[in-house]
This record gives C-alpha cells, sequence and structure tokens, in this order.
C-alpha cells in the first residue's frame, strides 16, 4: 500500500511499498493481461530474484513534462530499502553459489533513477533505468560449524530498452548490466579467512509479438546471460566451486501464444530451447549439474474480474 500526491503533472510524490522501475516491464510483470508471455525474458528480468527486485518500501518523486518537438519525457526517482527473507532469492544464491546458508540478510538502503522518452514517432518509447543497492549483508553459517560474513557494496544495475507498436506488430529489446564488489569473511575456531570478489553480470533480449486478430496474438523471444561478462563461453570458470563452463551462460529460444477467451478469461502458452544453464541453481535440481541442453513448457489461464 502506498499514499500518492500530485502536485502537477511534472511532479508527484508516493510513499510506501511501490514497485521498483526497472526496465519496460518491471513494474507491470505481476499484471498478466500487460503482455501475451507466460515469464518474462530471463536474461534481463531475472525471475528466480523476483521477490527481491520487484517491491521497495520508501518515497518516490515522479512526473512527466512535454518537450516540444522532442517528445515527452518521464521521470522516477526513488529511495527506500528492501525485505529479504532468508528463504529468499538473495539468500538462495548465496547457498547455491558459495555453500552458505544466509540467516541474517539486511540492506542499507536501495536507490534509483528511471526515465522513460516518448519521441514523436508513434508507437515507440524508450527507457533507461538504474539502481543501487548501498551495502548488504549477510550473515549465517558455514561448513564446519564456522559463521560468516558477507557484504555487498553498492550493487549497480543498469537497464537500456525500447519498445515500438507498428500496427500489429510489437517488438522490444533490452540490455541489462549489473555488477558489485564484495567481501566474504569466514570465522571459525581454526581461525579466520578473506576473500575479495567482483561480479559483473549481463543480458539481453530481443521480442516481437504480432496480433493475428483480436483474441489471438503470437510472439518470439530471444535472449542471452552471462554470470561473467568478461567469461561467456566459461572457460575461467573456477573448478573449486564445481561448476562446469555451461553454468556461466544461458542462451534461449521461446515461442508462443495467447488467446484472449473472451474479455474476462486468457490462455497462454510457450515453449522454451534453452543452451546453458546460467539461470537453473543446482538446489533446484536435488544437488545435480543441470543439463547444458533443456527445455520446458508452460501453460497458464488467468481469469481477470
Amino acid at each position: 500500500a502506498y499514499a500518492d500526491y500530485r502536485h502537477a503533472d511534472s511532479l508527484g510524490l508516493r510513499v510506501g511499498r511501490a514497485k521498483i522501475p526497472l526496465g519496460l516491464y518491471n513494474e507491470s510483470r505481476d499484471i498478466d493481461i500487460a503482455r501475451p508471455q507466460i515469464f518474462l525474458p530471463e536474461a534481463v528480468y531475472l525471475n528466480r530474484w523476483r521477490d527481491s527486485i520487484t517491491a521497495y518500501d520508501g518515497a518516490q518523486v515522479y512526473g512527466n513534462t512535454l518537450l516540444g518537438p522532442a517528445g515527452e519525457l518521464s521521470y522516477q526517482t526513488y529511495l527506500g530499502t528492501l525485505a529479504l527473507e532468508p528463504d529468499g532469492a538473495v539468500a538462495q544464491t548465496i547457498e547455491e553459489e558459495m555453500g552458505l546458508v544466509a540467516e541474517e540478510l539486511e540492506v542499507e538502503a536501495v536507490y534509483g533513477l528511471a526515465l522513460g522518452w516518448t519521441p514523436p514517432l508513434s508507437g515507440l518509447r524508450v527507457s533507461t533505468t538504474w539502481m543501487r543497492i548501498a551495502t548488504l549483508d549477510a550473515a549465517g553459517a558455514a561448513p564446519g560449524g564456522a559463521r560468516f560474513a558477507y557484504t555487498v557494496d553498492d550493487l549497480d544495475a543498469v537497464f537500456l530498452g525500447a519498445e515500438y507498436t507498428w500496427g500489429a506488430w510489437t517488438f522490444a529489446a533490452e540490455y541489462m548490466r549489473w555488477g558489485f564488489d564484495a567481501v566474504l569473511a569466514v570465522h571459525s575456531p581454526m581461525g579466520s579467512q578473506r576473500r575479495n570478489e567482483a561480479i559483473d553480470r549481463a543480458g539481453w533480449y530481443v521480442s516481437a509479438a504480432y496480433e493475428c486478430c483480436d483474441r489471438l496474438t503470437l510472439f518470439a523471444v530471444y535472449d542471452e546471460l552471462y554470470r561473467d561478462i568478461h567469461d561467456r563461453d566459461g572457460s575461467d570458470v573456477d573448478p573449486a566451486r564445481g561448476w562446469v563452463d555451461h553454468q556461466m551462460y544461458h542462451k534461449e529460444i521461446c515461442a508462443g501464444l495467447r488467446y484472449d477467451v473472451n474479455d474476462h478469461w486468457i490462455v497462454k502458452g510457450e515453449v522454451h530451447a534453452i543452451h546453458g544453464s546460467a539461470a537453473v541453481y543446482e538446489l533446484e535440481n536435488d544437488g545435480q549439474t543441470p543439463e547444458e541442453d533443456w527445455y520446458f513448457f508452460a501453460l497458464k489461464t488467468t481469469v481477470v474480474f
């Protein structure tokens, strides 16, 4: 819930829990009727992190202004915090990638800026967003009865994207890059160990959707995700972590359809062919290393009142 006061088109204030403006679609990702796909592209929207980057608690200043012949510009800037759970995506990532069980998670602050430009070209919109998670601290249990402290210093995420609607066609493309520096300290009766690491990840996608008629839409998506933008093929993967090369990348083709049975009932179906397993964790596969090439199918129906 939130309170919203709009002084003018160019200036508004929102206080409470609000969606984080990331990319073209993060604010509308829970509105199933807003898009033809069941899943937003994994390479940019990181569906497994959905519980952590969907909303924040804080305040936001927003507005939009006309730019004359250059179109219209909208902005959102916000400051707040994230509620991270010990069984959520951040804790699962720490366990998967480092073998550590996070029992406490705390974020000092989250803030960012989102700009949207609607140029004079009808059907086109352009988006750029930046988010910073300022200091994320995690603590908990490590193997052998040890304890750990993991500190992420200023996680930065940048999204660039554009959407163009032309007649019955809708095209979209986005690029995402996020990274941070972190320090891991493990303390045990035998002594303490400290390790620094730098993370630099990136992903992108292109998509096309065609509205065949009032009720049927066909779509296709291609996306790529890299756990380390400097090691796209996994040739430098750390064997000490027990990983293989294909756990460093994710390349996916998706095709599907949306059928509006009526104004209140929607049916969607899609198939995904995936090369690489960067988006799949061993924790979700009974501790087994995922296959390099795999497929999945999804079917969803939604009733809107």
